[in-house]
């Protein structure tokens, strides 16, 4: 099993008690098809660059798993399809990128000041077909580039 990282963008109109419900459904999605979650992440409600789907703003939630492709697939084929979901992305993680887990320190909370200037600690909404841009994303897209240059 490989190492992965969603961050997915929830409708801000949900309450508090919804979103931990969409939560608990994708990491039990993952659970199921032989997966774990490692950590979640709640970023809360953020403002968006630009309006998505009428929307100014969403609630971020960033969770780290380890799970085979066909459960990453699954993933976000059922992210795709939800209503809840304004937009995701799906990375796959070196092992040195995943989060160590403190103890006695909430999830929201776990790794917010330990990110290194390469690293993003917000994301903001873009990107294309759907997906959301975030810290990893943009060291996905900048190593892409650099490697189709040479």
């Amino acid at each position: 099993m490989n190492p992965y990282e969603v961050m997915f963008i929830v409708n801000p109109n949900l309450d508090g008690e919804a979103v931990d419900v969409q939560i608990e459904r994708f990491g039990r999605l993952v659970a199921e098809r032989g997966g774990q979650v490692l950590s979640v992440d709640k970023w809360g409600k953020r403002r968006f660059a630009y309006e998505i789907k009428g929307l100014t703003e969403g609630y971020y939630v960033v969770m780290q798993f380890r799970a085979d492709r066909t459960a990453v697939d699954e993933l976000s084929r059922v992210m795709r399809i939800a209503d809840e979901v304004v937009r995701h992305m799906v990375v796959r993680l070196d092992e040195s990128q995943l989060k160590a887990a403190r103890p006695n320190q909430p999830a929201a909370e776990a790794g917010r000041g330990s990110a290194s200037p390469g690293e993003a600690a917000d994301g903001e909404a873009g990107g294309a077909d759907g997906q959301a841009d975030g810290g990893a994303a943009a060291n996905v897209e900048a190593s892409t580039t650099a490697s189709s240059v040479e």
